[in-house]
């Protein structure tokens, strides 16, 4: 109720002022019940309040009393309103709303990224520390650059909470010192893992020997993103949502992130990879090149393109994917993104790489009674 609003103290039943319109006119239940042809069991439920006031007898006692039906209807409603105001706690659903204002709540606690405990004071406490806030007054910070199709409108709650796990999650790895020129020396030796799906597994414990933190946490709902770049304190992370579970996806992703981290971009980056928005940020368009010339050397592939023109047999993409050291999968990928290849050929080589990486992902885990609130599991952490 807002302030200095005046509500009556106990609710007021249409029945009571029917019961007056009756005695004002010397009528009885039963001289109404005649009047518009119901029980008088019906007129003496409405009067005692027991029976509610709908439409049509809105209408009936409007005829019958020479008043408005709407007259009926609103003091029905005002009394049932009232009823549910006295039974329901002040803020309890303002508090509630804010909660989920601020974050996917129900998501959160099923993943057990946030305990859900039975005292909603306990839940929020628990909300604002997993979230980083002070208060729920204070504005979800917009610290990374996101990177979306323009045929999606992400859940910016849910993009924050995802960037929160993944800094969680981030921060109790153990990685070695890091070096730009370091991790670009580095960036061939990753690229030998490219070669089979199942080394995909060694590529997390390759990224903490060169001193980039990797994280691999399945999207939320409504955010779409495929990975992204950001600090964890001084550290540099990559993180993953392995959203197009295939070979192809997973590289270019992992190689557009490191794009950023490799050409020393500012700032954290949050992106849904694929064909770019026309206004892609100049310093997006520069991480999609460097990826897609590193993961396909461009002279190589341009003579694979004029030597098959539009003819692609899986033996051809197979032996020009050994030739350049990478699986057939990345190679149709390459070749389905540029319009080469329709799309419904060669989808077996689109291997997925959730099975290589199962000790890297963060799986939504049952919460106990000594699990911390942030979160404590995150996978392998060494």
């Amino acid at each position: 109720m807002a302030e200095g609003e005046l509500r009556p103290a106990r609710p007021v039943a249409p029945g009571r002022i029917l019961r007056r319109e009756l005695e004002e006119r010397g009528w009885t239940q039963q001289d109404l019940a005649g009047i518009v042809d119901r029980p008088p069991q019906v007129i003496n439920q409405i009067v005692q309040g027991k029976k509610q006031i709908t439409p049509d007898t809105a209408i009936e006692l409007a005829q019958a009393l020479g008043t408005s039906a709407e007259l009926w209807t609103n003091l029905e409603a005002a009394y049932r309103l009232q009823l549910a105001a006295q039974r329901e706690p002040g803020d309890a659903i303002a508090r509630r709303s804010k909660l989920y204002a601020l974050a996917p709540v129900r998501e959160l606690t099923k993943r057990g990224w946030v305990e859900d405990p039975a005292d909603q004071d306990v839940l929020e406490s628990n909300l604002l520390e997993f979230l980083d806030l002070r208060s729920f007054d204070e504005p979800l910070p917009q610290a990374a650059n996101f990177r979306c199709s323009p045929a999606h409108t992400p859940d910016q709650r849910g993009l924050y909470a995802w960037t929160r796990r993944v800094e969680i999650l981030a921060a109790q790895q153990t990685t070695g010192a890091y070096d730009r020129s370091q991790l670009e020396a580095g960036i061939p030796g990753i690229l030998k893992l490219a070669q089979r799906p199942e080394q995909v597994s060694e590529v997390p414990r390759a990224l903490l020997a060169l001193g980039v933190r990797c994280v691999i946490v399945p999207r939320l709902e409504r955010t779409y993103a495929d990975g992204a770049a950001l600090r964890a304190g001084e550290q540099p992370v990559v993180a993953l949502t392995l959203r197009l579970d295939r070979l192809d996806n997973f590289w270019f992703t992992l190689m557009h992130e490191l794009a950023h981290l490799v050409l020393g971009h500012e700032g954290s980056f949050i992106d849904e990879t694929g064909d770019p928005a026309p206004a892609a940020k100049p310093i997006e368009r520069q991480a999609d090149r460097w990826a897609s010339n590193r993961l396909m050397p461009a002279r190589p592939y341009r003579a694979f393109l004029a030597e098959r023109r539009s003819r692609f047999p899986l033996d051809a993409v197979t032996a020009f994917a050994e030739s350049i050291g990478r699986h057939p999968g990345i190679v149709v990928g390459r070749l389905h993104h540029d319009g080469k290849l329709n799309y419904k050929y060669l989808r077996k080589a689109l291997v997925k790489v959730s099975p290589f990486l199962e000790g890297w992902v963060d799986r939504p885990a049952p919460l106990g009674p000594t699990r911390c609130v942030t979160g404590c599991r995150a996978g392998r952490t060494q």
